[in-house]
């Protein structure tokens, strides 16, 4: 004991009165305790220096699984305010530590260190790490930085990352975010495990979510874990599994339901519906409309507003000539919008499109065993898939349908099964 007490450079009455160590045999017997300070393991040394060979023979465990050196003591400090907990690799620098007064707890070694044990530390505001040279050390500094980072900080992470590249699509990944966070809220990142996700998957289904909905979910928590990985918040990231979707769009909308559905509209929808279902536009491109991009007998789609980034020219003819008249006729002086509400530029109308369709019988509300509310039945973006058809069964050359709608490739075009079998 007194040798390994001047190796240390700690006095041998401290070891054996705080840590309870014990000789036996000129073994140096290192009792484990854990926070109810019961003894879970025994370390035993037997040689103070590692050998030449390089082979670490200094150490075995005589008994039990292993727990942070000093976790008896993290309660006490917790409850007496300590702020810094230091981390460090193994029972001899706890005691070098204790002995200058530092409070540390010390890990059997790094390819050992547990999850369950970070999460301890982290009731403390600091944590400080001894970083030993080599693996080692980078492990401790890699382990407890996952165990900070909770499903919040990647999905803030993700939101930020899609302000910034002034993506689009950021409604639709904030809808997906809601999602995940009514399974995920208050999760941290690493007990976010593929056996979880399929859970999540199993309980999506069970509300009756469509296949391509959860992956895009699934898409957007796998970004958010890419993204972590990125910043060096994260090293690891689960497997997330992806479903079998059917890519073939099937809801057409004929026109007498059309017309059955614009009269269930509430008027300031009435004519952006109506363009949609003629144009083959896009919500998102119809609400961005403005006036300088309308001029006597053709629609400019700008650059910036296509969904592909390719800008687009819209014939004015017919119906659609008419509705354009009608919203020149609603201008609003202080409104740069083609179509408005009242002044306002048209925001999220999921409510009134689905009172609308189930008032014409073109959807409908159900309503689950735990009280949720789901809707099912057509969707907006039945309008544009229906306009094409049209267009191609009016004659329309399918090139020439495929530029007016922004479709760029044949396959998607073929995808959505714009072209019905009797059109064909």
């Amino acid at each position: 004991m007194a040798e390994y007490a001047r190796h240390v450079r700690v006095s041998a009455d401290f070891l054996t009165t705080v840590f309870h160590l014990e000789e036996q045999d000129g073994l140096i017997l290192i009792p484990y305790r854990d926070g109810n300070n019961n003894v879970v393991s025994i370390q035993v040394r037997r040689q103070l220096e590692r050998n030449k060979t390089g082979r670490d023979t200094r150490f075995f465990w005589k008994q039990g699984g292993t727990c942070l050196y000093g976790a008896w003591m993290l309660s006490e400090w917790g409850q007496a305010g300590v702020k810094r907990v230091w981390l460090c690799e193994g029972a001899s620098d706890v005691h070098v530590c204790w002995f200058k007064d530092v409070k540390a707890v010390g890990a059997p070694g790094a390819d050992t260190f547990k999850a369950e044990w970070a999460s301890m530390l982290l009731a403390f505001p600091e944590i400080a790490i001894i970083q030993e040279p080599g693996k080692g050390g980078e492990t401790f500094v890699k382990k407890i930085t996952e165990q900070r980072v909770t499903f919040e900080h990647l999905t803030e992470d993700l939101k930020n990352d899609y302000k910034v590249n002034a993506r689009r699509s950021l409604r639709s990944v904030e809808l997906s975010i809601r999602h995940l966070a009514e399974f995920f809220a208050g999760y941290r990142a690493v007990h976010i495990t593929t056996d979880r996700l399929r859970a999540y998957i199993a309980e999506r289904q069970e509300q009756k979510a469509a296949n391509a909905s959860i992956n895009r979910e699934l898409s957007a928590l796998k970004r958010a874990f890419s993204l972590a990985q990125q910043a060096g918040k994260l090293f690891h990231r689960p497997y997330i599994p992806s479903l079998e979707e059917n890519n073939a769009r099937q809801g057409f909308l004929e026109h007498g339901d059309f017309l059955r559905l614009r009269e269930e509209l509430p008027d300031y929808l009435k004519d952006p519906v109506s363009f949609l279902y003629l144009s083959g536009w896009r919500k998102g491109e119809m609400q961005s409309l403005e006036w300088r991009d309308v001029g006597t007998d053709v629609i400019r789609l700008r650059r910036e507003n296509s969904k592909n980034k390719n800008p687009r020219l819209l014939p004015l003819r017919g119906e659609l000539a008419e509705i354009i008249e009608r919203a020149r006729q609603a201008r609003k002086p202080d409104c740069v919008f083609v179509f408005h509400d009242n002044g306002q530029k048209i925001g999220d109308f999921r409510k009134a499109w689905r009172n609308a369709c189930v008032a014409a019988g073109l959807g409908r509300f159900e309503k689950t065993e735990d009280g949720k509310v789901y809707y099912l039945g057509l969707i907006v973006h039945d309008l544009r898939r229906s306009a094409i058809r049209n267009m191609v069964k009016a004659g329309i050359r399918e090139k020439v349908a495929m530029s007016l709608s922004g479709h760029r490739t044949r396959s998607v075009f073929d995808r959505y099964h714009i072209v019905s079998e009797k059109i064909r």
